[in-house]
């Protein structure tokens, strides 16, 4: 399965109305919660043996997008999405799954003494930006790809949809997601390949990019996490 992403407007300007609509769509739109999980070492087999049998119970609450697990960028982690219709679908489905007898014994109270650490962030889809299904066969390797901004999102917009449609030309770009609660002025991009020395090119791609150069300067931090889909992620 294949995403592919479209960018609206090219002209970089930002008027009253612009702001206020984009607002308004972002008020309206899904929510997506980026979850990645530090499993101890010794664990880290039989957490993905419970989460192969038993994460069924989760998706009966609410739907997930995808689920990977780390090869490049991060030892022994795994990292999945979760889609919400709004904030407060997000907070029923925690309730249910607080009260769900099954979800707790026969999965969450056995996976929680193997995670190490637990790291979530709330976003919403990068605004001009869609996701679109195609019937198109999925790679076997994605990058994980997260770019913290120093300044406000009016000094590097232009440079960075530039690179967007770059992406999304090349066929790669599978989302892109703009961080409203976590780490402010972050955005995640999730980049499809077909294979994981594909994937491990990507940077190289970054760096070779027209406006390379001011995008970089933009930037606090970047880092960039390979990963492969795990058995039962529906984005494959």
């Amino acid at each position: 399965m294949l995403w592919s992403i479209q960018i609206l407007g090219d002209d970089g300007s930002t008027s009253i109305y612009d702001l206020m609509k984009s607002a308004a769509q972002q008020v309206m739109s899904k929510v997506y919660e980026l979850r990645t999980y530090k499993i101890y070492p010794h664990y880290y087999k039989q957490f993905l043996g419970l989460t192969q049998e038993h994460l069924y119970l989760r998706t009966a609450h609410s739907k997930l997008l995808g689920y990977w697990t780390s090869e490049l960028g991060g030892l022994n982690e795994v990292f999945h999405i979760w889609e919400y219709e709004s904030l407060e679908q997000r907070g029923e489905v925690r309730t249910k799954l607080a009260n769900d007898p099954r979800w707790i014994s026969d999965y969450f109270s056995k996976i929680l003494p193997m995670m190490s650490v637990q790291e979530n962030s709330v976003c919403q889809l990068y605004p001009g930006t869609d996701l679109s299904f195609s019937k198109s066969k999925g790679g076997s390797a994605y990058n994980l790809v997260t770019l913290r901004f120093k300044a406000h999102q009016s000094a590097w917009k232009k440079c960075f949809e530039d690179l967007l449609q770059e992406l999304n030309n090349a066929g790669h770009l599978t989302a892109c997601f703009d961080t409203i609660h976590g780490r402010i002025n972050e955005v995640v991009l999730l980049v499809q390949h077909t294979s994981l020395s594909q994937g491990a090119d990507l940077v190289q791609k970054l760096s070779s990019f027209t406006q390379a150069e001011q995008l970089w300067s933009s930037l606090s931090e970047a880092s960039s996490k390979l990963m492969t889909p795990f058995a039962i992620s529906p984005l494959q």
